[in-house]
């Protein structure tokens, strides 16, 4: 049952996450760069965590000095650097080459949560990421849509499916160190913050191009697609593998295309198609496949 509660949180956040889309084009109209973007995000979700925190769990403002670089890890090592990578990776490619890369992260987090947290690999959980992978590029439309393909934009899409997978990894490790899903979100962007903060230097277009519909757009992206996500994912995280949860994460893009076919009619293909469905597969059929898996190596297989 905590498995399954854990993962019903990370599904919770992955659809979170899948909004942003809806978010961001609603701010692109004041002109914000992609990293002024990152940076109000890691304002607003440090300064309303931190109101929070200070007025109903102080104590959990408490880390020791000797932790810091758990939380470099997960706000400049992960946010900061994946944000930076993915963008980059935007820029030199296409969206669609960008999206497929940035989840190659289920790999990595296997790879290293093996090295460092010791969790085993089943053979399950290799099905299970090569399902994901080849359902996000489907996802992205990238067999269909067409591709601008460029060596540098490639390793920084492969970058920025490192970077997200960092933070699954530093974040469990400050779990197993006993701090809460609230410690490590605050923590995460409030060294997210420092870092960007200065991008935010000229963003007074935000004040020159106030409008209610701005301004419920940057709401639910700090409250909703950034507090709110992360705290469910890290919350989520707490009660299953880091591996399933990076797995299960990326039901984000599956919500992003229903979104964007739904309210901005963005066009549907054969392989956006079947990339949904294998994802959806994936969570659902887990069990088929893993008992497949198991009878053909003759291998009991465990979560």
């Amino acid at each position: 049952m905590k498995e399954r509660v854990g993962s019903a949180y990370i599904i919770i956040a992955a659809c979170l996450w899948g909004m942003i889309g809806m978010f961001v084009r609603g701010i692109n109209v004041a002109g914000l760069s992609s990293m002024q973007i990152v940076a109000l995000r890691a304002v607003g979700a440090t300064v309303i965590l931190f109101l929070y925190m200070v007025l109903l769990k102080r104590d959990k403002l408490r880390i020791k000095l000797g932790d810091i670089w758990i939380f470099l890890g997960t706000g400049i090592g992960s946010m900061v650097f994946f944000n930076f990578c993915y963008f980059g990776s935007i820029n030199r490619t296409s969206l669609a080459v960008a999206a497929a890369l940035l989840y190659t992260a289920p790999a990595f987090v296997a790879v290293l949560a093996k090295i460092f947290l010791k969790e085993r690999i089943a053979s399950s959980q290799v099905i299970s990421i090569i399902i994901v992978i080849v359902g996000c590029a489907m996802t992205s439309g990238i067999f269909t849509l067409g591709v601008n393909l460029d060596i540098l934009g490639l390793l920084l899409g492969i970058g920025s499916g490192f970077g997200y997978a960092m933070y699954s990894i530093f974040g469990k490790v400050a779990i197993k160190r006993g701090y809460t899903d609230e410690t490590i979100t605050f923590y995460t962007f409030l060294f997210a913050m420092f870092v960007t903060i200065w991008t935010l230097g000229e963003s007074d277009v935000i004040i020159t191009s106030f409008s209610w519909k701005l301004a419920g757009a940057v709401f639910g992206l700090i409250v909703f697609s950034t507090v709110m996500a992360y705290l469910f994912y890290t919350k989520g995280l707490s009660m299953v593998k880091a591996s399933k949860a990076a797995v299960l994460a990326t039901f984000e893009p599956v919500v992003a295309t229903l979104i964007g076919i739904g309210l901005y009619h963005e066009k549907l293909t054969w392989d956006i198609c079947l990339g949904v469905a294998l994802i959806i597969f994936n969570h659902w059929g887990r069990n088929v496949y893993r008992k497949m898996s198991a009878k053909l190596t003759r291998i009991p297989q465990q979560e």
